[in-house]
């Protein structure tokens, strides 16, 4: 646990928590692309998902099954990224689960629009490959559908100009405030997070509750 960090401290973002499991929880973030923009963030504080114990594997995809198929039902067709640790926003280990559509955007082709060949090289990975194909690089692992893979990003990676949700793909859709932290957020843009955040809560909450 890390005193600093936000995901460790449970106790400060617990209405924002819609499920547990033993070592992980679902939880609605800040600044979210759409309704239905969750996550899934380990209990203990793992730097990356390349940094996982194999014990946690099995409980940490069939978490990430469940929540699919959740998003799904209310919110259509998802992708689920995961970033390296150039990437993150927050230094802890947590997948997002975006769907590919919502009201500001529409993604019909997630490979050919979210990928940049010129920046790093993408395969197919399952997560039991991924420490050793990361192998110290940068890197985002996502998911389309039942195939996940990892994009290994060649050199430096700067995630203002390169691959990521928030700039490189839906920033540039015309989704403006995720690419804003909620403190330097406008008060317009404030409240649209709020009110994503509150349709993803009243949509998804029940779900969980059994």
């Amino acid at each position: 646990m890390s005193d600093d960090c936000i995901f460790c401290n449970r106790e400060l973002i617990k209405d924002d928590i819609l499920y547990e499991t033993e070592n992980f929880f679902v939880k609605v973030g800040l600044m979210i692309a759409a309704p239905g923009h969750i996550m899934v963030i380990s209990k203990n504080h793992i730097d990356n998902l390349s940094k996982m114990p194999e014990c946690l594997f099995s409980e940490y995809l069939n978490l990430c099954k469940k929540v699919r198929n959740v998003v799904e039902k209310e919110f259509g067709n998802i992708f689920l990224v995961d970033y390296g640790p150039s990437a993150q926003s927050i230094n802890h280990q947590h997948t997002h689960f975006i769907p590919l559509k919502s009201s500001e955007y529409d993604i019909k082709n997630f490979l050919n629009e979210a990928i940049d060949p010129r920046i790093g090289k993408y395969q197919k990975a399952h997560l039991k490959d991924l420490n050793k194909l990361v192998n110290g690089k940068d890197y985002t692992w996502f998911g389309i559908g039942s195939d996940t893979y990892v994009y290994l990003v060649d050199g430096v990676w700067n995630p203002e100009k390169d691959f990521g949700w928030r700039d490189f793909l839906l920033y540039e859709k015309g989704v403006k405030s995720i690419a804003k932290n909620w403190t330097d957020a406008s008060i317009e843009l404030k409240e649209t997070d709020e009110v994503k955040r509150r349709i993803t809560k009243e949509k998804l909450k029940r779900y969980f509750e059994n």
